[in-house]
């Protein structure tokens, strides 16, 4: 009789660690999926502002040119103006914010000006240019209220 009374305790025990071995794996999975699911979102979060400081940070490392960096103010917007000369005839890209987004307007010097002519690029609440001496300063504030800036030397 002992035999089996030990048989079915190995048995008991057996299957409380089974148990306790099933629950830390769900318990751990669910805190996993939460925190890839916090973590996602954050990164959705931070993902618009990067988008806008990027673009703007790979079209002003493409504008090597010295004087092609500018800032300008139209419509009550501040604008950054990066130029470039193609077959002797210069042709501006403007960057800016409208609306909730960063757009971009390319087309030849001395076409009139409308920014609601504008590509959309990204989201954005506010973008602002500082250009002091060689040094721009770009910030970006996403729709959730947060700001990230970004420097760049230019040539003058």
């Amino acid at each position: 009789m002992q035999t089996k009374q030990s048989h079915s305790i190995d048995s008991l025990f057996a299957l409380i660690l089974f148990c306790i071995f099933a629950l830390t794996a769900v318990i751990s999975a669910v805190m996993g999926a939460n925190v890839y699911i916090s973590s996602s979102k954050q990164w959705e979060k931070r993902y618009e502002s990067r988008v806008c400081l990027d673009y703007i940070t790979a079209k002003i490392h493409s504008a090597g040119e010295k004087g092609a960096v500018s800032l300008m103010e139209t419509e009550g917007q501040k604008v950054l103006v990066l130029s470039e000369n193609v077959n002797d005839e210069i042709y501006d890209t403007y960057i800016y914010c409208l609306d909730g987004s960063l757009c971009e307007l390319y087309c030849a010097r001395g076409i009139p000006l409308s920014l609601d002519s504008g590509t959309e690029i990204a989201r954005a609440e506010r973008v602002d240019f500082d250009l002091d001496g060689s040094l721009l300063t770009v910030s970006c504030t996403d729709p959730d209220g947060r700001t990230e800036k970004v420097f760049a030397e230019v040539l003058l």
